[in-house]
């Protein structure tokens, strides 16, 4: 069975890594410079095109007494198109592309189309995720509560969902970056469970990840 939480969190983390290839480009503010905050952030995201990045995960779940650890590679590219390519510990694909879901699982057999429309909480996001790759910090605020701390070269962004679906599934999403790159995502979910996600520097956009 696909959940909806699973999907959530997969794209959650896909938009966010995509969307932040170039975020923090308007580089610390000086003294006499305006504050660095949501506006700059919004700004290098809107910048990015393309983008494909390596990434660690542990999920942590209430049930299990260790954490649930993958790798792999998340793809973005404008204006809609994120892809999450596990290859540890087994291959398997979740790729959203206008709206529509794939879900691929080769050691199950599993191969599984969906709308994201089908599921409430992911509806939510797709709208927030085109307004986080679009730099509409205005629409963004719709969807969740915002707060930035830090400056451009070490920052803090914590989102907490306004919508009523959203909030059924995730409490909070936490991310780290240092000037352009995000470093660090943490998501939690209403039920207790986490996942934790590292994030390596960009790869090269052609070609196959190994």
């Amino acid at each position: 069975m696909i959940s909806g939480a699973r999907i959530f969190h997969t794209l959650v983390v896909g938009a966010l890594i995509a969307g932040a290839g170039t975020a923090c480009a308007a580089g610390p503010a000086d003294a006499g410079g305006p504050a660095w905050g949501l506006p700059q952030l919004m700004q290098g995201m809107a910048e990015v095109k393309s983008e494909r990045r390596r990434f660690t995960e542990k999920k942590y779940l209430k049930v299990l007494t260790a954490p649930l650890e993958s790798s792999g590679v998340l793809v973005y590219r404008a204006p809609g198109h994120l892809e999450k390519l596990t290859l540890q510990p087994r291959k398997e694909s979740m790729v959203l592309d206008q709206g529509i879901i794939e879900i691929v699982e080769p050691s199950r057999h599993v191969r599984r189309t969906l709308m994201a429309s089908q599921y409430p909480a992911v509806a939510a996001l797709v709208e927030s995720m085109r307004a986080t790759l679009a730099g509409d910090a205005s629409a963004l605020t719709r969807y969740y509560r915002t707060t930035v701390q830090g400056a451009a070269a070490h920052w803090h962004l914590q989102l907490v969902p306004m919508d009523a679906a959203a909030r059924e599934v995730v409490r909070e999403i936490r991310i780290e970056g240092r000037v352009h790159n995000i470093t660090g995502i943490e998501i939690v979910g209403m039920d207790g469970d986490r996942t934790v996600m590292a994030v390596g520097d960009a790869l090269p956009v052609t070609g196959q990840a190994k």
